[in-house]
């Protein structure tokens, strides 16, 4: 026996059907877990972000420990010979002997030299005279007021 067709106003509600409240409190029981996984995503994708950077960042400090090396010790070689130059600045040949043996004990130092303000460096560990009086960079360096660094890939001398 077949029972009559219903008509469509005969019909409860969407909102008002055991199926669509059952899959609406699924959803909203759902809800959190949904939530949770995305905060987790999010975390791990940043964890992953800060590895990835560490890890570039441990192999960029490896890569540059030689030449970090060869910059500090050419700063305690110049913290040195600023106080021992002074007696030798008087004597051109004397200070000359002392920024040639600093040189020869340094194979990566292409210079040894003192550059007294004036500019004209007389007392290098090359034995010639040089005027960086009138060189940009020199006006940079004689403006410091405390050590500094400065790289010149083509040097005057």
């Amino acid at each position: 026996m077949t029972q009559p067709p219903q008509s469509p106003e005969a019909r409860p509600p969407v909102f008002q059907r055991l199926g669509a409240r059952l899959a609406f409190m699924v959803a909203l029981a759902m809800l959190p877990l949904g939530v949770l996984g995305l905060v987790q995503s999010q975390n791990v994708a940043r964890q992953s972000d800060a590895r990835s950077e560490m890890a570039v960042m441990g192999e960029t400090v490896r890569a540059a420990t030689p030449e970090i090396r060869m910059i500090r010790t050419a700063q305690a070689m110049v913290a040195t010979l600023a106080n021992t130059v002074l007696p030798f600045i008087e004597d051109p040949e004397g200070c000359i002997r002392v920024m040639a043996a600093v040189a020869a004990q340094e194979p990566s130092i292409s210079l040894a030299a003192y550059v007294p303000m004036s500019g004209l460096m007389t007392c290098a560990s090359t034995g010639k005279p040089f005027d960086f009086s009138n060189h940009p960079i020199f006006a940079e360096v004689s403006r410091l007021d405390h050590p500094g660094l400065v790289v010149n890939p083509r040097g005057p001398v």
